[in-house]
């Protein structure tokens, strides 16, 4: 009787692979796997150690079962969580110094401040990227410990973010000297003088994305890539023209990558059609590259292109520089 308890202790080994094999092969397959290998080891044997098997066989299924469905992690959501259930969030102050590194110029002179937080506040209002703030109700102090809850969208259409705590401005003039690094005292206000939401902050998928799409100035891709291919045919040509150089790899550019503007006095950005380029002259003025209209009605304005859309078009100037 021992020699039979301690085989079917050796058969019962074989359970530890159920789960392997369902992993393999789905549970229904596993188990009818299984029970057939009990069978074929229980022929010939007495009835009574033939039921005492099965009978283990049953519990040690239903425990593999068990741990299978409890023991395992679970999966996780494709968008992590943070504290309180809230998806992970990115400071405003955090924000912008990664739009600074690709690209924005947000330090004075000429900061394009104004212009990505418009561009941010127009996304906003459209739901993407999506903000959260701590609520500031009327008549009521500025308290941090309240809740950090989601920003409608329709709260963009009255009010914006106020760039001032966001960076340390020159006593003297105002001019931006650098990024805050405190986030607590950001804001959304509208004029004359009333606050939203404190303490912003984006939702850090829809913030990675943005950066990833978010435009830059062409005038800033027209310098790099005239930086990356100084000393060559290239930039000799771009030199030695009528234009100016920037306006020279501005074209280059629009040939290789969608370009976008504002043509005023509306607020949003359009793309403009490469298909269109003989009805614009390509200008720099000041420091701003603009598309005027050949019958002068108007012109685009804070001509801009894709973050994700310029390496390539860079790369692709270089490759022709080294040819």
């Amino acid at each position: 009787m021992w020699l039979k308890l301690k085989q079917l202790w050796d058969w019962f080994g074989q359970f530890t692979r159920l789960r392997a094999l369902a992993e393999l092969f789905g549970w229904k397959e596993a188990l009818s796997g299984m029970i057939m290998f009990v069978v074929a080891k229980l022929s010939g044997w007495y009835i009574p150690y033939a039921l005492l098997a099965v009978l283990a066989a049953c519990v040690l299924m239903a425990l593999a079962r068990w741990l299978w469905n409890y023991g395992s992690p679970r999966p996780t959501t494709t968008q992590s969580q943070g504290p309180r259930g809230l998806p992970d969030l990115t400071p405003i102050v955090d924000f912008l110094r990664a739009a600074e590194r690709r690209g924005w110029r947000l330090i004075d002179p000429k900061s394009q401040t104004l212009d990505l937080l418009k561009i941010l506040r127009e996304g906003a209002a459209n739901g993407s990227p999506r903000f959260y703030g701590v609520l500031i109700k009327r008549g009521t102090q500025e308290d941090l410990a309240g809740p950090r809850v989601p920003i409608p969208s329709t709260h963009w259409e009255e009010f914006e973010v106020d760039f001032r705590p966001c960076f340390n401005l020159d006593p003297k003039n105002g001019h931006i000297l650098s990024v805050c690094r405190d986030n607590k005292q950001t804001r959304t206000y509208k004029l004359p003088h009333e606050t939203g939401y404190i303490d912003l902050h984006l939702v850090a998928l829809d913030a990675n994305q943005w950066i990833d799409h978010s435009l830059v100035p062409l005038e800033e891709a027209a310098r790099k890539a005239y930086d990356m291919t100084r000393g060559t045919i290239v930039a000799a040509a771009a030199e030695s023209g009528d234009g100016v150089v920037l306006t020279w790899y501005g074209h280059a550019l629009w040939q290789r990558l969608p370009i976008f503007g504002v043509w005023p006095p509306a607020l949003s950005y359009e793309e403009i059609p490469h298909a269109d380029r003989n009805l614009y002259f390509m200008k720099l003025i000041g420091d701003g590259i603009v598309l005027q209209d050949s019958s002068r009605k108007g012109q685009y304005e804070r001509i801009m292109v894709r973050a994700a859309d310029l390496p390539a078009a860079l790369r692709s100037i270089r490759e022709l520089a080294n040819r």
